[in-house]
């Protein structure tokens, strides 16, 4: 089974589109840590089956919650793959961002050797509009490592 971790704070139809997209799309089980979704999206996450819905809001950090999303993405991700860590079930799981769908090859997975720990799903992320009539249709190429270190410098 695959299982994809997230840390959503988005409208009710984002929330209802990213579970279906990645349901569709290889994903057997979602782990959506919520902030501040809604109780409509809140609902919706709890009503599906295919969907194990943590709320994160006041009480969940002890102290003070990380004020750096991919401080609390990483926390919640180690926090469910360290509940899955037991189950022979869960033998995959992803890290997705709430806008990304997980384009899962199931027969490329299934053929991987039995030693393989960790796969890396290549990301197609859309050009940044304000704005997108209909459905996304450019994309950002993937920089090669020329182009990374000349943009970190």
């Amino acid at each position: 089974m695959i299982v994809a971790a997230a840390t959503v704070k988005d409208s009710a139809a984002n929330v209802q589109r990213f579970v279906a997209r990645n349901l569709t799309h290889g994903v057997d089980h979602l782990v959506v840590f919520t902030e501040d979704t809604g109780t409509e999206g809140e609902a919706l996450l709890d009503a599906h089956p295919a969907v194990t819905h943590v709320r994160t809001a006041r009480g969940w950090w002890p102290g003070q919650r990380p004020p750096d999303l991919n401080v609390r993405q990483r926390l919640n991700a180690n926090l469910a793959r360290v509940v899955l860590a037991p189950f022979a079930w869960a033998e995959w799981l992803l890290h997705i961002d709430g806008d990304e769908v997980a384009l899962v090859d199931r027969d490329v997975v299934a053929a991987l050797p039995e030693q393989t720990r960790v796969l890396r799903l290549a990301p197609l992320e859309a050009v940044s509009r304000t704005s997108w009539p209909g459905q996304v249709t450019h994309f950002k190429r993937m920089l090669n490592p020329e182009e990374r270190s000349l943009l970190q410098v």
